[in-house]
């Protein structure tokens, strides 16, 4: 269940993952549908290799479309059904319905558990919480969270069996690597352009020290968002526009392109879920800088494939953004190999499915369900 079509090809990284897990999952033998409510159930969308149903998203949102009422009424006794998102009213409507029917559901809340993000808008989503979002949690068979902490904004409501953490996955790397861009070198960001959740604050004031001593380097922004305005600005006022590229929401091949071209990407996130783009990156070979913020700087130091910043610090992010820069190319290259050995290996959607059917939803995996 998901609040759109589950289209990868949109800026929606919930949709992304969803996509990837229904598509690994009925490869592994589960009998998966995935329902998404939209404003526009009608309108074309992609294909995909799992059967999509949708529903009208109500425009008060406080009633659910009457044909998902009765999609739930068709539903098996065994069905188990999976949230994506969190603090989301029609779930809130869809879970009473599923309780009524002694229907099971799990809920993976994609970061909006976090302490950042339940920091924004506090005593509105407290309120929220206490009337709606408690049931939800409560009742639930399984709360997925995609790191230690990224449900950590709530953890007196989930109980310990509750539990389960899983990352999120990627394609695993398909094409043979790709020898890294570096002359010069250009860092890559892609993603929403939110200020504060990302850090892009943060990135433009240390891009301006590192240009400093490194002024041949370069960053290529890819993606759009509700503060690109100002983060333009904001980089433009930082003297930023020679070495800034801004490409705008990008996808599929001309997305991979950007990707391939770079030298490194960097995320500098304040708090996340567990960020498609990073995996995304990681699979094409590229070395990481990464915040602690992102919920991915394990990963990067047990895999050797970048560099986490001390702290969430412009002068941090800087000096790591430097110390890249000053890398020879054959362990940038390295670094590389590494990340996409850790997608293959670790974070591959294949792999993330066989935890999600046994630790999730308690099913082996290969038996259809």
């Amino acid at each position: 269940m998901t609040i759109g079509k589950a289209n990868p090809n949109r800026a929606n990284g919930v949709n992304a993952v969803v996509h990837g897990l229904a598509g690994a999952l009925q490869a592994r033998g589960a009998k998966v549908e995935v329902w998404g409510i939209t404003p526009t159930p009608a309108a074309p969308t992609t294909a995909r290799s799992y059967p999509l149903h949708l529903f009208k998203r109500k425009a008060h949102r406080l009633g659910l479309d009457a044909k998902l009422v009765q999609a739930i009424d068709a539903l098996p006794g065994s069905a188990i059904v999976h949230f994506h998102g969190g603090l989301l009213p029609e779930y809130f409507l869809i879970a009473r319905e599923l309780k009524r029917r002694q229907l099971t559901w799990v809920l993976s809340p994609h970061g909006a558990y976090a302490e950042g993000a339940l920091a924004k808008g506090a005593l509105k989503k407290r309120l929220y919480i206490r009337l709606f979002e408690r049931f939800v949690i409560r009742h639930a068979l399984r709360i997925h969270s995609l790191a230690l902490g990224s449900a950590g904004g709530l953890r007196e409501e989930i109980s310990s069996p509750q539990l389960v953490v899983i990352p999120n996955g990627s394609e695993a790397p398909r094409e043979p690597f790709a020898e890294l861009s570096v002359s010069p070198f250009c860092f890559c960001y892609c993603g929403r352009i939110d200020e504060q959740t990302k850090g892009l604050d943060l990135l433009g004031r240390a891009l301006r020290l590192v240009l400093r001593e490194r002024p041949e380097v370069r960053l290529d922004m890819i993606g759009d968002g509700p503060d690109l305005d100002r983060v333009q600005a904001d980089f433009e006022a930082l003297g930023l526009a020679n070495n800034v590229t801004w490409h705008g929401a990008r996808f599929g091949d001309e997305k991979r392109a950007l990707l391939l071209a770079a030298s490194c990407f960097v995320l500098t996130s304040r708090h996340e879920g567990f960020p498609m783009s990073l995996s995304e990156a990681a699979a094409m070979g590229l070395p990481l800088l990464v915040t602690e913020g992102t919920n991915f700087g394990a990963y990067v130091r047990e895999w050797e494939c970048g560099v986490v910043a001390a702290e969430t610090t412009e002068q941090a992010i800087a000096t790591s953004m430097l110390s890249l820069v000053g890398t020879p190319s054959e362990e940038l290259c390295k670094m590389g190999r590494e990340a996409r050995r850790l997608i293959r290996e670790e974070l591959s959607w294949d792999r993330i499915a066989e935890r999600m059917l046994r630790q999730l939803y308690g099913v082996t995996p290969g038996v259809s369900e």
